[in-house]
Order: structure tokens, then C-alpha cells, then sequence
């Protein structure tokens, strides 16, 4: 096994943990409060309209939400390719700003489907499985991707 890396991947996964949203879901509901049924119906129904999530956020501190994670080099790369080929790109090739909540955050139009199914913490778990990492085979809530960390 090679050196590990765990502060940058959970710098990565905290910077990158939501994923592959229906666009609506988020730039609408900022909060559980904002949450109205139609936007939920949009949500579970799923959507080929996905974004990218980015929080811009200071050195991981692991607490309840934060966990530690070592990976090994090969494994960093495959997580970090995975996140990259997730970005919609331009015809120029460049990733594709949505507009964030705030000055700490920014939406990139992604590539992927999002549904019940197929979640944000989903897509952190088949990131996490395909680099190698040991996770639930289906990871459809947080609880289900944190409680192997």
C-alpha cells in the first residue's frame, strides 16, 4: 500500500460530497424550510439535469458530520478523475458556473441523472467503490456512505 492522503480526500469529499441534483432541488430549497412538494415530487421523480456542488471550505475538522478517510495515491486519483469527468463541459471545454447560494459555494452543470435512487450520497458511495475504498453497496443517505468512516 502506498502513502496516504487523508487530509486532502476529505477535503476532496467534503468540497465535492453533493452531486448529481436535480438543478430545481437546489437553487430552490437552500434549506429544509424551502422544501415545497412540487420540488420534492421533482426530486424523487429524478432528473438528466444535474449539478456539481463545490463548498469552498477551510482544513477539514472531523466531528459527526466529518470524518477521516485514508486512501492511497491510486486511490486519490481514481476519486479525483471521477469528480473531473463528472463536469458538463463547454463546447470550449471548460466546466459550466451555475450561480451558488453565496460567496462559499458554486453549482457546475454536471454529467449523470439524478433520482431517488441514485443520490448525492449514492454517487459519493460509487465514487468511493470504484477508487477501491470500502463502502455499502447502495449508499442512498449520508448515514449509509459515514458509517464505514
Amino acid at each position: 500500500m502506498g502513502k496516504a492522503i487523508s487530509g486532502s480526500i476529505r477535503w476532496l469529499l467534503r468540497l465535492f460530497g453533493l452531486v448529481g441534483v436535480l438543478i430545481a432541488v437546489y437553487l430552490l430549497t437552500p434549506s429544509w424550510a424551502d422544501l415545497k412538494p412540487d420540488i420534492a415530487l421533482l426530486a424523487l421523480i429524478g432528473s438528466e439535469a444535474s449539478l456539481l456542488h463545490v463548498d469552498h471550505v477551510g482544513p477539514p475538522r472531523p466531528d459527526k458530520d466529518t470524518r477521516a478517510l485514508t486512501v492511497t495515491p491510486d486511490e486519490y486519483r481514481a476519486i479525483a478523475e471521477a469528480i473531473r469527468a463528472d463536469f458538463a463541459l463547454s463546447d470550449g471545454g471548460e466546466p459550466q458556473p451555475v450561480r451558488g447560494y453565496g460567496s462559499r459555494d458554486i453549482f457546475y452543470e454536471a454529467e449523470g441523472r439524478y433520482t431517488a435512487f441514485r443520490t448525492c450520497n449514492e454517487w459519493t458511495g460509487s465514487i468511493l467503490r470504484d477508487a477501491g475504498v470500502r463502502v455499502g453497496v447502495w449508499t442512498p443517505f449520508s448515514a449509509s456512505v459515514m458509517r464505514w468512516f
